[in-house]
């Protein structure tokens, strides 16, 4: 199946090619489930790479706001093998988690990066509002101030 090229990929899987996204998402995110699974359970305190610490705390932080219960045994799968391979594999240690994770940086710092529009994510999400009012739109992120992109 290939995309019209006129036409955008998010109307591709949203309109064309729904069923089959659908029907194929549900396969990859119960594989997503089933990998975990055979992941020993860990904690911060067998971890030794101090970026794992870090991803812990911004799982906890993700956790405090989610709340699609329907979601959350795969985002509990995700968030387990992306600690475990950044803990166990230098190459997406260095990687993802590193030098994409840099890029990533490097693009919200020279604002080529769009912040999340106010309010979102808007279902399934419990964030407090920031003193600037609705999150979103880099409100109450320390960074902020450094790029000029305070609401």
């Amino acid at each position: 199946m290939e995309i019209d090229k006129s036409e955008t990929l998010g109307r591709w899987a949203l309109v064309r090619a729904r069923e089959l996204v659908i029907k194929n998402k549900g396969i990859l995110e119960k594989a997503i489930i089933v990998f975990a699974s055979l992941i020993p359970e860990y904690t911060r305190e067998n971890c030794l790479e101090p970026n794992s610490l870090v991803l812990f705390d911004i799982k906890d932080k993700f956790f405090q706001f989610y709340t699609n219960k329907s979601k959350i045994k795969l985002f509990e799968a995700a968030w387990k093998i992306a600690i475990f391979e950044n803990e166990h594999d230098p190459h997406y240690r260095y990687t993802i988690f590193g030098w994409v994770i840099e890029e990533i940086v490097e693009a919200v710092l020279d604002g080529r990066w769009q912040p999340r529009p106010a309010g979102h994510p808007s279902i399934y999400w419990n964030e407090p509002r920031t003193p600037q009012g609705d999150h979103g739109k880099y409100r109450g992120r320390q960074f902020a101030q450094f790029i000029g992109k305070t609401n």
